[in-house]
């Protein structure tokens, strides 16, 4: 039993030993290694917070970007206000690609309405506000400007397979603004692009619509033009009703 006793103390006692060499040792590789190591952990950790901060920001720049955008469309939607949505908000997924397109439609809508954006019609149909009714100057003017988001939309997606569908709206808008401008030579050229970016991208449905519009465009040349509300002569008046007896 002394010998096991003995035994067992000096295991005891050489594991003391040891254990204080170790000890030592990691003292002095913490004097000589200690700074460099701490810096090391302190980058580390300063990239992980920093990336965590980075993935909060941007789904909250996301969440942000399409309140927004949503805020903006709609009903009577205000170009300059999809506009500014679409400069604010351009690096974040498809915002500001859907706001362009929105803005362009908006400008396109307005022209065939003949009034200008935001303008309100009463129940008759007739403008609230008679200074909002569109004349040929401005008719030109949101044309041009249409046709700039539009261009702004196809630059920056034709040739990306990802977003084609977005090129291939553009293009149908940009035909839309030739047809409007009476331009059918160029429309027939926008919606011969819509044809090849479709099939590039499998979206045969993009490509049949295309195809249905450059058969139609012959009639459309000697379509007479169309007349908005306000340019229409007003509706006379219902017959009074007969006085009670």
């Amino acid at each position: 039993m002394a010998i096991d006793e003995r035994q067992t103390t000096g295991i005891r006692e050489g594991a003391g030993r040891e254990e204080s060499r170790y000890n030592l040792e990691f003292i002095d590789f913490l004097q000589k290694w200690g700074t460099p190591l701490l810096l090391v952990a302190a980058l580390i950790s300063g990239g992980i917070l920093a990336m965590r901060y980075y993935k909060e920001r941007k789904t909250e720049t996301l969440d942000n970007a399409f309140v927004e955008y949503e805020a903006a469309s709609g009903n009577n939607a205000s170009p300059d206000a999809l506009i500014a949505v679409a400069d604010q908000y351009s690096g974040v997924k498809s915002v500001g690609l859907l706001a362009r397109l929105d803005a362009a439609d908006a400008y396109l809508h307005s022209i065939r309405s003949g009034a200008k954006p935001g303008a309100r019609f009463g129940a008759d149909g007739t403008l609230e506000d008679p200074t909002d009714v569109m004349t040929a100057d401005d008719r030109t003017v949101f044309l041009a400007k249409a046709e700039e988001q539009f261009n702004v939309v196809l630059a920056a997606t034709e040739g990306d397979r990802a977003r084609q569908m977005f090129a291939t709206g553009a293009l149908f808008g940009l035909a839309a603004v030739a047809e409007s401008r009476e331009n059918y030579d160029a429309a027939k050229t926008h919606y011969d692009r819509v044809i090849v970016v479709a099939a590039d991208s499998s979206l045969s449905l993009q490509a049949e619509m295309a195809k249905q519009r450059i058969a139609s465009l012959d009639s459309l040349r000697t379509l007479p033009p169309l007349l908005s509300r306000a340019e229409l002569p007003k509706p006379p008046e219902p017959p009074a009703s007969p006085a009670a007896s």
